[in-house]
């Protein structure tokens, strides 16, 4: 092992410990909200943010390449997002970094809510992915009668544990915006992850065509 090759896992160790410290100093450990179908969903609340931050998890038959090409397809979201009627992407400036605005759908009397979020590529191997993002500004005019969310950050986590499974996690928190009951935002936080998931399993699994080869 060369001098290079010491510091690189140096500096990989010391990202991993200052994300553990991180952790440990503002947020509490991970509450099973949901295990139904598959689907497991985690919640959490962590230092400065109002709402809790959600885990999704669940297997999906398939390959990583596969679940990489399901989310990027921008007018295919809608089928497995869930409650979003109107996703597309409105920007790229690499093929690893995307912006995306994304409107879901809320029950009367509560206004739907639409973001602009920045979708950043980054692949571990060839077997794992992380997907990170974030809301941005500036991008697509607020719209009236719709409620801008404008802070949400978090990511996706796609590792194939075999030639045909890929554990698919989604990480998440964000202020909802404006006026909202409690029940919803908490039922929320629940439903979106693992109705999400749960979508996007059926949505691969159900459409062979959607298969891409290693």
């Amino acid at each position: 092992m060369n001098l290079s090759d010491i510091n690189n896992k140096i500096g990989i160790l010391a990202v991993c410990f200052s994300l553990f410290v991180i952790g440990k100093t503002n947020a509490q450990d991970w509450a099973l909200e949901k295990d139904n179908s598959g689907v497991k969903v985690y919640t959490r609340l962590i230092k400065g943010w109002d709402l809790k931050q959600f885990k999704g998890v669940v297997n999906v038959k398939s390959n990583l390449k596969t679940v990489e090409k399901t989310l990027r397809n921008d007018v295919g979201r809608c089928r497995w997002m869930y409650n979003t009627f109107d996703t597309k992407d409105v920007k790229k400036v690499s093929d690893n970094e995307i912006y995306c605005y994304s409107r879901v759908a809320a029950p009367w009397p509560v206004s739907d809510r639409d973001n602009v979020t920045k979708y950043t590529y980054k692949k571990v191997s060839d077997s794992e992915m992380y997907v990170y993002f974030t809301n941005v500004t500036g991008v697509i005019a607020e719209k009236s009668g719709i409620v801008r969310i404008k802070k949400m950050e978090g990511y996706w986590h796609f590792k194939e544990t075999s030639s045909l499974n890929v554990q698919v996690s989604q990480v998440a928190v964000a202020e909802a915006g404006g006026s909202i009951p409690a029940w919803l935002a908490n039922s929320a936080i629940i439903d979106s992850p693992f109705y999400t998931l749960l979508n996007l399993k059926k949505h691969i699994e159900a459409n062979p065509s959607l298969h891409v080869k290693n």
